[in-house]
């Protein structure tokens, strides 16, 4: 497409503006000279006058070609009406400043060449105003009446939006909704706990007050929504906005989720969104320096195992923004790998992916996939991860998860791989499931290989992670939707939590930090109450617990603890260069002899289905796992059948 051309739209839009222009020139002459006169224009007559009414024309033949060049070089001839901003009225400023500079130079300079009376200086002040108001008020004309009209009809036709949150997203999000025509939103006023700006307005909207407000606003002004714009609250607060919001009897609570999308310059009303549990929680989300991240992935080949998981598929897309050379996708799932494939193709184009069909548990064709690929850098999401289940199944939370891992990590080193970091879990600590006795002993096997090979060996340890396929807010959601009742396993029962996004990060993060031999631990803050979360969750569907929908306590299942564990008691802390990242200052671990024997015992305990003396060996070796009373094999998997939805007991 020439760069000469302009659509016909644009043709016609330059052209109003010009004649517009040309108008304003005319009149800001004219008008300067009755203004300096008082309404009478100097004619010649009598004589000893100057004849300012005759050369006027003259005048205003200098002062147009340097006004419109100014003009068209700070390009206001090519401004979109809708959108007139900040620095579209600077621009007329400065063209106005720099146009009235030039004709009024060039009428001094060419006055005895012309043969006009001198310029009188309030003459060039006077155009210079009147120019400015006429050339920046047509620009503004269509946002003013925009404004104006929408004021009168917005009670009408928009939602009545309650704002909370007077800081920079919130005046971003007041201005989108009281400029935007198509937004659906009209702001009633904003609340701020900031005693200081309180009875301020932002963009005509005023801030009213702080938050125990809340409910009187949302009576009085019949809001329809309430928006909370306040990206780094900390959970308590949101908490606090919406039960004030819910008992008012707000139809809907929303929330401009993070600065990310401000600082990406997207829409604020596009990044509202419908208030998540995760909003609610206690504890402040993980952000962390990723410039590190990107000098380990940049150009480098990169695998990632279990790759369609929970996990695994946010671990791809994380790594795909900062530009693998290659990203290889391994997964035994062929349906969600290859929805994984369509949707890497549609927002990261430009990184070359390779979805593989197969298990980590088959040595040969892992030593075929890194031949294939040579991978650098390897993640090894792949695992089994559900407590009841395992226990249920201990020979295929052995053959995956401590198989699996051997496998993977002995091909990585046997084809040079560079970093290889294991995804593990809070679950290893203090194991009472085989399903963490069996990550524990996965640590405990990359950490063996990190002392005898070249490559660098480490694990990363986290809790919960929220929306995860079988976790348990999908499933407190789905009890809800029926109507109830939700179950919880216990009262007491408490559960660190993450979202898979901080997840993710803290992975990319310690690959980036690990010098090898590490278990890496995410300070978590503190953890979630079952209770609580199942409560909010309840109210956040505008419902009452107990009264629209029922709690019932079912008792622990086999393999679960009350509370969750992120170190083992006689572990330590290290700290690392990121402030809520540390290091794992481990216990005693068998011998590199016991764990290799260890590890071929319960393969070939596997292999047999002994699952009790598959949890026999998993005390042999990891000595802090304390394996529940509990039904085993066929008779347990019959209790599970029986029991509430794995979710529910978080």
């Amino acid at each position: 497409m020439g760069r000469g051309w302009m659509a016909p739209t644009g043709r016609k839009r330059t052209g109003f503006f010009l004649a517009a222009d040309l108008g304003v020139f005319v009149v800001a002459m004219y008008g300067a000279f009755l203004l300096r006169f008082d309404g009478r224009i100097p004619d010649g007559v009598p004589a000893s006058e100057a004849n300012y009414l005759g050369v006027i024309p003259v005048f205003l033949a200098l002062a147009v070609v340097p006004k419109v060049v100014s003009n068209a070089a700070f390009r206001l001839y090519n401004v979109t009406w809708r959108f007139v901003g900040t620095r579209d009225i600077l621009n007329v400023i400065l063209a106005t400043v720099v146009g009235s500079l030039a004709w009024g130079m060039g009428a001094y300079f060419l006055r005895g060449v012309i043969h006009v009376p001198p310029l009188p200086r309030s003459i060039l002040a006077l155009d210079f105003l009147i120019t400015l108001m006429g050339v920046g008020g047509v620009r503004m004309a269509k946002r003013v009446y925009q404004v104006v009209t929408q004021s009168g009809r917005a009670q009408g036709q928009r939602r009545r939006v309650l704002v909370v949150g007077g800081g920079r997203a919130g005046e971003k999000l007041v201005r989108e909704m009281t400029h935007s025509r198509v937004g659906g939103y009209w702001p009633v006023g904003v609340i701020d706990d900031n005693k200081n700006i309180q009875g301020t307005y932002l963009h005509g909207v005023r801030i009213l007050g702080g938050r125990e407000l809340i409910p009187t606003i949302v009576k009085d002004e019949r809001v329809d929504t309430v928006i909370v714009a306040m990206p780094s609250a900390p959970g308590q607060v949101i908490r606090e906005v919406v039960m004030a919001a819910r008992a008012a009897g707000c139809p809907a609570v929303q929330i401009l989720p993070g600065v990310t999308s401000l600082l990406e310059g997207r829409i604020v009303l596009q990044s509202v969104r419908e208030v998540k549990v995760e909003d609610l929680l206690g504890r402040e989300p993980v952000v962390l320096d990723i410039k590190a991240m990107g000098n380990l992935l940049y150009g480098r080949t990169v695998l990632v195992t279990g790759a369609a998981g929970s996990i695994g598929s946010e671990l791809v897309r994380q790594i795909a923004s900062f530009e693998p050379g290659r990203l290889v996708l391994l997964e035994k799932d062929e349906t969600r790998l290859f929805g994984l494939e369509l949707e890497l193709r549609r927002t990261a184009p430009r990184v070359p992916a390779f979805p593989v069909v197969a298990d980590v548990r088959d040595r040969e064709r892992m030593r075929q996939v890194f031949i294939t690929h040579q991978p650098q850098v390897v993640f090894h999401a792949a695992a089994y991860k559900h407590v009841p289940m395992m226990e249920a199944h201990p020979q295929e939370a052995v053959v995956t998860n401590i198989l699996g891992t051997r496998v993977m990590a002995e091909v990585s080193a046997e084809q040079g791989v560079d970093i290889f970091v294991q995804i593990s879990t809070d679950k290893a600590v203090n194991p009472t499931s085989v399903m963490g006795a069996t990550k524990r002993v996965a640590e405990m096997v990359v950490r063996r290989l990190n002392e005898t090979t070249a490559t660098r060996f480490l694990a990363v340890r986290f809790g919960n992670v929220l929306g995860s396929r079988g976790s348990l807010i999908p499933i407190l959601e789905e009890q809800i939707q029926r109507g109830g009742p939700i179950t919880v396993t216990d009262p007491a029962m408490e559960r660190y939590f993450m979202t898979v996004t901080e997840a993710v990060r803290l992975i990319l993060k310690a690959a980036s930090l690990g010098q090898g031999g590490e278990v890496f631990v995410l300070d978590m803050g503190q953890p979630v109450r079952i209770m609580d979360l199942a409560e909010a969750l309840i109210r956040l569907s505008g419902l009452e617990p107990d009264v629209d929908v029922p709690i019932q306590f079912t008792g622990a299942r086999p393999g679960e603890k009350l509370k969750e564990e992120i170190l083992m008691a006689e572990e330590g802390l290290l700290t690392t260069q990121s402030e809520k990242i540390f290091v794992a200052r481990l216990g005693n671990e068998p011998d590199p002899e016991a764990l290799e024997q260890g590890v071929d015992l319960l393969i070939e305990a596997a292999g047999r289905g002994e699952p009790a003396r598959i949890r026999a060996l998993l005390q042999d070796t990891v000595k802090t796992y304390r394996p529940e009373p509990g039904a085993e094999g066929d008779e347990l998997l019959a209790e599970l059948l029986d029991a509430p939805p794995e979710g529910a007991s978080g």
